[in-house]
């Protein structure tokens, strides 16, 4: 975040030491006459705490953070260790609170269960790998480089989430394409079914809460089972799960005739959703038995804090809400906040909102004293546009591809320089700049990540972020030879 000559911002994050598991037969279902005609009912045996490491801590993201194995009796999260500077997967029994870090998981995000229970899949570093829970190196399964969530299925292949679905080998191989990408969609948070088919998120432009989709991987058909449900699993006793808006529900799914029997029924109340992404903090066994993280919508009670230069906090009075980004103007006059895919610009002095761009994501100042840079998806492709406050003029475009260029960019000093990262399925994240109405440019595009450009005042220095050497860094280049670098930080940055 850029800050003002008199503070730093911060929003506040959660990070959980502990989690809940309610044990075996978390929900009961009962059958009262046909299986056309049939009533549930709910009921709940009474949770327990997982007890996590208090130097292993459970930072939450937008992505799913537990895995329960197949028998119920190991869960699997990323932690965030106290005495190490990278993230790595933590595997601990339900009943202790010893566990252990599984060794080569740096960075490791999304894990899940193997059927037999012996193995995790996971995605770090633009791969699906996964790794033995005995140890030993993790082995590379295929590239994916925007991953959504992945699964596990019976007959030993992997169908994971990374702009379509694709369902590839778990001992490798090239992946095979199994949903196909209408314009405006987005598929994600796979769970296999016994029967070849396979439930999937599906949201569509200008939709927040996705729908829950059915569909046979050998065939390019689909079913809409729920209009609007977050984060789908599937049971072996016949039930669809899903999270909505923080309540964990259950319906019976007839996955002969695929369709849904009866009406949702309440698990529990309580069960972390993060909206921008439907990821939900769950998991359930084979076994019957959940694990979640108590929660309703992540973010959703952020506060916004100033810090001045000697660590003294101040509360500006902005109210709880979902926050993303804050950014400072260059004069530390105005705030630009982002929060629930909407921009807006605060007045410091005079505490009041005065612009508001909608259906807006990641803003920056520039390229002039008083307008805004930002992402927004228009017609189903991504793109980069600026805007003036103070002005009702409709966004001029400067960068549209059908890439992802929502994750990170900056204007330099004079206004004439725009660095910012795309992410390509060959070469991952890459820096690119585009000088004033010329096309742009990449400047890096290794087989590594680069990432988040920030200009150097006098503009002939950029400072970006690499994992070339397997684990997030700073480094700074001249913009004059960028073939030149050098490594600020040295223990992750």
């Amino acid at each position: 975040m850029k800050s003002s000559p008199e503070n730093n911002i911060h929003i506040d994050s959660t990070i959980n030491r502990s989690i809940v598991l309610v044990a075996c037969r978390i929900f009961t279902i009962l059958f009262i006459g046909t299986l056309s005609g049939c009533a549930i009912t709910s009921t709940t045996n009474t949770p327990g705490i997982i007890h996590l490491p208090s130097d292993k801590l459970l930072t939450i993201r937008t992505t799913p953070t537990l895995a329960l194995s197949p028998d119920g009796k190991l869960v699997v999260y990323p932690a965030d260790t106290i005495n190490s500077d990278t993230r790595q997967l933590y595997i601990q029994p339900v009943n202790r609170q010893v566990g252990r870090i599984l060794e080569g998981t740096m960075e490791g995000e999304t894990p899940f269960f193997s059927p037999d229970g012996k193995w995790v899949g996971f995605f770090a570093d633009g791969k699906l790998k996964k790794v033995s829970i005995d140890g030993g190196e993790p082995q590379i399964i295929c590239d994916a480089q925007a991953p959504t969530g992945g699964a596990w299925g019976e007959n030993d292949t992997i169908v994971f989430a990374d702009g379509p679905i694709w369902q590839v080998a778990a001992a490798g191989g090239i992946p095979r394409q199994v949903t196909q990408l209408r314009p405006g969609e987005q598929h994600s948070w796979p769970s296999l079914l016994p029967n070849g088919k396979l439930l999937f998120n599906l949201t569509q432009q200008d939709q927040i809460v996705p729908k829950v989709v059915l569909k046979q991987i050998s065939r390019d058909d689909r079913i809409i089972l729920l209009n609007e449900g977050n984060y789908p699993r599937y049971t072996n006793n016949g039930y669809l799960i899903f999270n909505d808006s923080g309540s964990l529900k259950a319906v019976a799914l007839d996955i002969n005739r695929n369709r849904l029997i009866g009406e949702p029924v309440l698990i529990t109340d309580g069960v972390l959703l993060s909206v921008s992404s439907g990821a939900s903090q769950y998991s359930i066994s084979q076994s019957g038995a959940l694990v979640y993280v108590p929660g309703t919508i992540f973010g959703s009670s952020r506060r916004i804090v100033f810090l001045d230069r000697q660590g003294n906090e101040r509360d500006p009075g902005l109210p709880l809400r979902r926050y993303s980004y804050v950014i400072y103007s260059p004069d530390g006059q105005l705030l630009a906040i982002e929060t629930d895919e909407q921009i807006f610009i605060l007045d410091l002095q005079r505490q009041t909102t005065f612009d508001v761009i909608e259906d807006a994501t990641y803003p920056a100042w520039g390229p002039g004293e008083r307008q805004i840079t930002f992402s927004t998806v228009r017609q189903g492709v991504p793109g980069i546009y600026k805007k003036s406050i103070h002005n009702s003029e409709t966004a001029e475009m400067l960068i549209t591809g059908e890439y992802s260029l929502d994750h990170s960019y900056s204007w330099s000093s004079d206004g004439n320089l725009l660095g910012f990262t795309e992410i390509r399925p060959d070469t991952g994240m890459d820096v690119w700049l585009k000088k004033f109405d010329t096309a742009p440019t990449p400047v890096l595009n290794s087989s590594f990540h680069e990432c988040c450009p920030v200009f150097s005042p006098d503009g002939r220095w950029m400072a970006y972020i690499s994992d070339e050497s397997g684990g997030p860094e700073v480094y700074l280049t001249s913009l004059s030879s960028p073939e030149s670098k050098y490594k600020l930080s040295d223990k992750g940055g």
